[in-house]
């Protein structure tokens, strides 16, 4: 999965470094991240994945869409980041 400054350009901007994607607690063994919408031309719309996530310049909470890296190969051309920081948001929830 990657996330590209299409689909996700408030996650690219930087500073984007130690930005955290949270996992959800009660559905992390399950792997139920919510879906979200793909563009018509996808081969590959039911692995959109939509999380939350921390900008590492940022207060709020936002919102990323992951997409498979081949999906980012054809029309226009992003930049893609592919090396996240993950963590279990329940454990962040106190």
């Amino acid at each position: 999965m990657s996330a590209d400054d299409v689909y996700s350009s408030s996650f690219m901007a930087e500073p984007s470094g130690r930005n955290i994607i949270y996992l959800q607690g009660k559905d992390l063994a399950a792997g139920k991240p919510e879906k979200t919408q793909a563009p018509p031309a996808s081969n590959l719309g039911e692995a959109y994945l939509q999380m939350d996530y921390k900008h590492e310049g940022y207060y709020a909470i936002g919102k990323i869409n992951l997409r498979p890296m081949s999906e980012v190969t054809h029309g226009q051309l992003p930049n893609v980041q592919l090396w996240f920081n993950f963590e279990n948001k329940s454990l962040t929830e106190n």
